[in-house]
């Protein structure tokens, strides 16, 4: 399973080093949950030099790594009972089909740890395939599930430093039903099964600089880089057996990435991890042979100078901004009525006030009160309700 990324424009600028950074859980202490935060992703970054090998007391310049400029928004979306959920994102499990789906995760004092993804139903249809005697009804379906690992997965083990290791071994299995009426499968149950080994190391520090949503460039921010290699072996089982040759060749043909049985894929990934964020600043995929990057994504809304509107609160006015008399009034008709909360957040993802308030097709005005101990400087009004409809605005707190 791999992400999704959409096009974008990316930019790391040279900058003096800085001492290196220990993240533990307190580290992450005020960081958010909910909201929503926007990646600039980029599919072919071209660069010099490239990110490996890491360096103690780095200065990264990827001044080079440019596409075409496109937004992808990862949201996040509240737990249930004691998880927390964190990092909802675009998954592909084949060429044109996508779904939706949120990692289990908390932090806990020896690591930021996920247990498992909850994924949304999705379905692809045979007939929009190349699959030859495909039927309009034919379909391969995800089911809504919520997938459990057999270990949990360690994202970032505490205290991470430089050169901290840490190792994830763990299983699951990734449920699909088929109908395809010319090989007589009727809503046929599907297994992914899945055995994944995951190996990450610190392995440098230093500063990087991003760019940002309007083409400019982030503040400098001091990261630590994690390395992350992940191999994973899949099986694939119909009607509770494993799949033989002829029928994988039907899913290979229907578009799926099942080619053969104990197919091995490995991921090698890097990622800037700064104080106080679980979205990484910066996250970069390499090649195979882990020498030339293929993808990258950075974090976005928290460096912006300025942040996109949704269509979901366009209506909504917040004002005044420059924020002079620590009060902030929102006013206006969203597209949907109804309690919604918010959360006002620094650059650094720490919650300084957050709450409820009606936003109803009166146009009633509601008020927001900052404690007067806030600083002066940017920060960030999230809004989200039930139902995952969320924006971002920006503000500056004087």
């Amino acid at each position: 399973m791999k992400k999704t990324l959409l096009s974008i424009t990316l930019l790391v600028a040279a900058v003096a080093t800085n001492a290196q950074i220990t993240l533990t859980m307190s580290s992450f202490g005020m960081a958010s949950f909910i909201g929503a935060d926007t990646l600039l992703t980029s599919p072919t970054p071209i660069g010099n030099p490239p990110l490996l090998p890491g360096t103690a007391a780095f200065a990264k310049d990827m001044s080079a790594y440019t596409s075409n400029a496109d937004v992808h928004v990862l949201y996040r979306v509240a737990g249930t009972g004691g998880a927390a959920w964190d990092d909802s994102t675009s998954l592909s499990f084949a060429p044109g089909f996508g779904y939706k789906a949120n990692y289990e995760s908390k932090l806990m004092t020896n690591g930021y740890v996920q247990s498992g993804i909850n994924i949304n139903r999705a379905a692809l249809g045979l007939a929009t395939t190349s699959l030859t005697g495909a039927l309009p009804t034919d379909s391969i379906v995800i089911n809504g599930q919520e997938i459990a690992f057999s270990s949990p997965r360690t994202r970032i083990g505490f205290p991470a430093s430089f050169r901290s290791a840490w190792t994830s071994t763990y299983h699951f299995d990734f449920d699909f039903t088929v109908t395809f009426a010319a090989a007589s499968f009727n809503n046929a149950p599907g297994i992914v099964r899945s055995y994944v080994t995951e190996k990450d190391s610190v392995i440098g520090y230093g500063t990087i600089q991003v760019r940002t949503l309007d083409g400019g460039n982030s503040n400098y921010i001091n990261v630590l880089q994690v390395q992350s290699t992940v191999s994973t072996r899949d099986s694939f089982y119909l009607n509770n057996v494993l799949m033989s040759n002829t029928q994988l060749a039907l899913f290979a043909a229907a578009g799926t990435q099942f080619t053969h049985q104990g197919q091995t894929t490995v991921s090698n990934e890097v990622y800037y991890y700064r104080t106080g964020e679980l979205t990484p600043a910066l996250h970069v995929t390499f090649d195979s042979a882990n020498t030339h990057p293929v993808s990258a994504e950075s974090q976005a809304t928290r460096m912006a100078e300025f942040v996109p509107e949704t269509e979901i609160t366009r209506g909504l006015t917040v004002y005044p901004n420059p924020v002079t008399s620590h009060t902030i009034m929102i006013s206006g008709t969203p597209v949907t009525y109804g309690a919604w909360n918010y959360e006002v957040e620094n650059v650094a993802g720490q919650i300084v006030n957050k709450g409820t308030l009606q936003l109803n097709a009166n146009n009633s005005k509601n008020s927001i009160l900052i404690p007067n101990n806030v600083t002066p400087g940017t920060y960030f009004l999230r809004l989200y309700n039930n139902t995952n409809q969320q924006t971002v605005r920006k503000l500056t707190i004087q």
